[in-house]
């Protein structure tokens, strides 16, 4: 059963990527890059923008937080088997080796299940990751705001061999954002720490 969950997850990962690729860069874009599940990392890409959401510490926070240093940004919830902890391990181990190089990277996981996914909940699962690493939550309308800002798709899947029946399919990017908050590039699953700290060198 655990075999066949992670084949749907993925294959659901691929087609939210290309549906992602034709919302972002229109069709003949989308085209370009369907075969091969990836997006144009650098051009005109409106991927980010305002958001307030809640914190794992339960104060309101906006998108002036991803401001005066490089950030990751990733979209997920608590709940999900495989994508979600991968990522943010490897936000996390990107974050220890820029640390290394005498970079500081702002690490920032923002739900999209926030039925479930609680400030208490976050910050029990943030903390897991690492010592930096931020929670986001918030309202059902919060949510869907920040994720239209990032071009995240996402929706309820009932899935009776999850908590509460339910899992959530959802885009599987992660954002490199600059100091001034502004979209840089972004990352496949399971892209290599190496390769996420280069791409953040120089956007201090």
């Amino acid at each position: 059963m655990r075999i066949v969950l992670t084949l749907a997850a993925v294959v659901v990962a691929v087609v939210l990527g290309v549906s992602l690729s034709l919302w972002v860069f229109g069709p003949q874009q989308g085209q370009q890059n369907a075969s091969s599940g990836t997006l144009p990392s650098t051009g005109v890409a409106a991927i980010g923008g305002a958001f307030q959401l809640t914190d794992h510490t339960g104060r309101q926070v906006d998108d002036s937080i991803l401001l005066g240093k490089p950030s990751l940004v990733y979209f997920g919830f608590t709940f999900c088997p495989d994508f979600c902890p991968t990522e943010l391990s490897n936000m996390a181990a990107a974050a220890d080796l820029a640390s290394e190089q005498g970079l500081d990277i702002g690490l920032v996981f923002i739900s999209i299940d926030p039925e479930r996914d609680t400030p208490d909940v976050m910050a029990e699962y943030v903390e897991a990751f690492h010592e930096r690493m931020i929670g986001l939550t918030g309202e059902v309308d919060q949510v869907a705001a920040a994720a239209k800002a990032y071009k995240v798709i996402y929706r309820k899947n009932r899935n009776p061999d999850s908590p509460d029946g339910y899992a959530m399919d959802h885009t599987t990017f992660l954002y490199a954002m600059d100091a001034q908050g502004q979209f840089l590039k972004h990352f496949t699953a399971n892209t290599n720490p190496e390769e996420i700290v280069s791409a953040l060198k120089g956007q201090s």
